[in-house]
Parts: structure tokens; C-alpha cells; sequence
């Protein structure tokens, strides 16, 4: 059995969804922001980053889908009530 760290600290929500051979991890930080780590089967790091609009965009709660082609997020933002959905581009 292999264990990787996806995010480290106060990172909480993770989400797991697997397509085209790949394993993406959707994460929220201590300042809301929504962070995207995609691995390989083998749980090797592919590529990690900020996602929904850059820095300082709170994401609460955010939920990944990925077709294979492209993939989404759903989150509440920083005003209570609002749920947003995003087509991210381009797939890591």
C-alpha cells in the first residue's frame, strides 16, 4: 500500500475523482481557496494548483467533475447561498 500527502497544514474537503487514467484531489485551504492535485495511477504527482479564478477566490466546499475532456467545479463563494459552477480550462 502506497500513501502520498496530498496538501499538508489546514487544508480540509478533499475530493477524489478518477478519469483518463489520472486521480484528481480537490481541496480547500485555510483561506477558502479550492486547490487542484492531479497524480498518476501510481499516486505520483502530476501537477497541483490554485483553481476557480486565481488567488483570493473563496471556494467553500468545492466539488470536482471530470469528463476526460475538460472538468468543472461546484462551490459556495464568499457570499452565504451563493453556489457557483465553473468549466476549469485547460485540464492539467
Amino acid at each position: 500500500m502506497k500513501t502520498v500527502v496530498v496538501q499538508a497544514s489546514a487544508y480540509t474537503a478533499p475530493q477524489l475523482v478518477a478519469a483518463s487514467n489520472q486521480l484528481y484531489v480537490v481541496t480547500q485551504d485555510a483561506g477558502g481557496r479550492g486547490y487542484l492535485t492531479v497524480f498518476d495511477p501510481s499516486l505520483t504527482k502530476l501537477a497541483g494548483q490554485l483553481i476557480g479564478g486565481g488567488l483570493g477566490r473563496t471556494m467553500v466546499h468545492p466539488t470536482l467533475a471530470v469528463d476526460g475532456a475538460s472538468w468543472v467545479v461546484a462551490y459556495t463563494d464568499a457570499d452565504p447561498g451563493n453556489v457557483n459552477v465553473q468549466l476549469l480550462t485547460p485540464q492539467p
